[in-house]
């Protein structure tokens, strides 16, 4: 039933069954003919925009509790404007499934692999571990090659320390052309990137606690909707 449905969205894609793309079918009967949306002699490639996939709170019934948890926020503060939106939508979404924030800020985005190290020993050291991380920061592109170093290089990191020690944690730092884009995607009206990283990190979280309780839970209170902003 799910093949057919997905078949029926990608029929709806490409818009139907009168003539141009090909959809093979998921029964085996005989593919049926959409009409394509791209213009004439435009490649598919060439599409200003693509659906993603972001994630959505379900119906609050579902979710699993995370009262207690602790989660460390590091934020860089080198745009203060968006660093208190990124901050705000984290706390929010922090706030909103009980957990507790524990926030720290260094001054840029390479600074925030190492200071979660560091302080993801020391809370351990101090049988004060934390559940979940959460990076926040934003990194725009100039005129050098800085900008690929900064990006890449803490968003490796970052998920280096994530798989290494089996850690939620949710990457909010931005990485954008312009300072526009910033702000779209910080402020918490707007795209809210920073409560993104939260409700990321603490999905993971939960997901850990389901498995350490033996339950094989299947979702953990996020369903996928389609969008058609960019990242």
């Amino acid at each position: 039933a799910e093949a057919i449905a997905l078949y029926a969205e990608a029929q709806a894609l490409v818009g139907g069954p009168s003539s141009g793309l090909v959809v093979p079918s998921p029964t085996g009967d005989a593919p049926r003919r959409g009409r394509s949306r791209l213009r004439a002699g435009r490649c598919p490639f060439e599409m200003q925009k693509f659906a993603m996939v972001t994630p959505r709170r379900d119906s609050g019934a579902d979710r699993p509790a995370l009262t207690g948890a602790r989660v460390l926020v590091v934020e860089a503060r080198y745009y203060e404007d968006i660093a208190d939106e990124l901050l705000a939508g984290a706390r929010a979404a922090i706030a909103a499934a009980g957990a507790e924030a524990v926030v720290v800020t260094v001054p840029g985005a390479l600074e925030i692999p190492q200071t979660v190290a560091i302080l993801l020993e020391a809370a351990a050291r101090a049988h004060q571990p934390y559940d979940a991380v959460v990076a926040l920061g934003c990194v725009i592109r100039g005129e050098t090659g800085h900008y690929d170093i900064v990006a890449g290089e803490s968003a490796r990191a970052l998920m280096d320390l994530s798989v290494m020690l089996r850690l939620p944690l949710g990457n909010g730092i931005l990485t954008v052309e312009t300072e526009a884009q910033a702000q779209a995607r910080a402020r918490v009206a707007e795209m809210n990137k920073g409560g993104g990283a939260a409700e990321a990190a603490l999905a993971v979280l939960a997901l850990r606690r389901a498995q350490d309780a033996g339950r094989q839970d299947r979702t953990i209170g996020f369903t996928p909707r389609r969008t058609s902003e960019t990242a």
